[in-house]
């Protein structure tokens, strides 16, 4: 998954599983519920399922993620929330 430099993904959640999330290049704030969490390259994150979670990509540099699923039939819940 690849978020351009100052982007985020819409703000979201899995139901039915649990995501694990790996920085390859950039940094990324991910909210994790009410958590925020600063990843750098090589960081690994494990958000368990129906968790709101998102990425924005910091520092004017697009970040480059690897994502997994425990499912693979996952389910993709977003709220309606705009993100700059």
């Amino acid at each position: 998954v690849l978020i351009r430099a100052g982007q985020a993904n819409q703000i979201h959640r899995h139901p039915n599983c649990d995501e694990l999330l790996h920085v390859i290049t950039g940094r990324i704030e991910h909210s994790l519920g009410d958590e925020l969490i600063i990843m750098n390259p090589g960081d690994t994150i494990s958000i368990p399922g129906g968790v709101w979670h998102n990425a924005r990509a910091l520092d004017g540099v697009d970040a480059d993620m690897a994502i997994a699923f425990s499912s693979a039939d996952r389910e993709t819940e977003s709220k309606d929330e705009s993100i700059a």
